[in-house]
């Protein structure tokens, strides 16, 4: 299992390296092309839809697994992927009204749940695990729409959604070593490593929404179909995985509500964005919070070994709250420092 493991990897990487290599120029023949405008954190036009190469490196490996070892994921796990992904392109390519994206993005939630059921209890350690009977569908839809939303309003710089994919997709596959969830997820960190290679900064392509937004579908869906987990402690897990995003998300999301700003539009006050409007490079913002991405990916191994004990739950998250507060000051700090001189 374990050659065929890396195996898959070494395909899924390799599929995705080749599809960027041969799709960049039908993409700027096609039009997917990303203008900067006073929103963006780039200054030339760029390709993008690069994250239809990451889907190609899922694919391939995913095959791989299934001719080797015979493991593949429910039919209905793919055909939402299929609308997530095929929404994506529409979008990339001509732009679609937040309506008709919701609309499309409900429909492929609204399959998995249906397949899969919804949570039980709120997903939270003890004494927050309250039940929540038919509130466990809206629970279940709100948290996938959040997080396929917030992973695409997070790809904003060179490397940052690759280096979360790739580094999450991996602490997922050894947590869940074994199972059929743990092949997709290490196939997935594999096609993140392939598109990393044309997206490190200076990147040479862009993800585009049909690779962040099915990204973060497959993350906030796993653990409806993680088999080694309940739902409540695997949604807690990729919480810890997915922190250096989420923390900057739902932090900027609830400011700019405060600030009674449409949240839904796009703009450039996350904290990854506020470095990189004082002058901070790409690579440097990205290097700083890959070393995040580790800690809390070592928590979430750390929650998962520990029995899903509910104090070490509590200690993980309290980590994470220590490392975005500081991160948060560091920001302020470094901008306050920069407009006094």
């Amino acid at each position: 299992m374990i050659v065929n493991a890396i195996i898959g990897f070494v395909i899924a990487a390799g599929a995705s390296w080749v599809a960027i290599y041969a799709l960049m120029p039908l993409f700027s023949k096609l039009g997917f092309i990303d203008i900067p405008n006073e929103r963006s954190s780039h200054d030339t036009p760029k390709p993008r839809a690069g994250g239809i190469a990451v889907i190609l490196g899922v694919a391939c490996g995913s095959l791989w697994f299934f001719m080797m070892e015979g493991v593949h994921l429910p039919w209905i796990f793919w055909i939402a992927s299929f609308i997530v992904a095929a929404l994506g392109i529409v979008d990339d390519k001509i732009g679609l009204p937040v309506w008709t994206r919701l609309i499309f993005q409900a429909i492929a939630i609204g399959l998995v749940i249906n397949h899969s059921g919804a949570f039980s209890e709120f997903p939270l350690p003890a004494p927050l695990n309250f039940s929540l009977g038919w509130a466990g569908y809206a629970v279940a839809f709100i948290w996938v729409l959040g997080i396929m939303n917030i992973f695409n309003f997070l790809d904003g710089i060179d490397g940052f959604a690759g280096a979360q994919t790739l580094i999450g997709a991996l602490v997922l596959s050894l947590i869940l070593f074994g199972s059929p969830m743990s092949m997709f997820t290490l196939v997935l960190a594999g096609a993140a490593m392939g598109f990393l290679f044309w997206n490190w900064d200076p990147s040479k392509v862009f993800m585009g929404d049909v690779g962040s937004s099915l990204l973060g579908f497959w993350f906030a869906i796993i653990p409806f179909y993680n088999g080694e987990f309940s739902l409540n402690s695997m949604t807690l897990i990729v919480v810890l995985v997915l922190w250096v995003f989420l923390s900057d998300g739902a932090f900027t999301i609830i400011r700019r509500g405060l600030n009674k700003e449409k949240i839904w539009k796009p703009h450039r006050s996350h904290l990854y964005q506020r470095l990189n409007i004082i002058g901070w490079r790409h690579r440097k913002i990205v290097s700083m919070l890959v070393i995040f991405m580790a800690v809390m990916g070592a928590c979430a191994i750390w929650f998962a070994d520990s029995g899903l004990n509910d104090e070490v739950a509590w200690a993980a998250l309290a980590i994470g709250l220590i490392i975005f507060v500081l991160y948060a000051i560091m920001v302020t700090r470094i901008e306050s420092s920069n407009h006094s001189s």
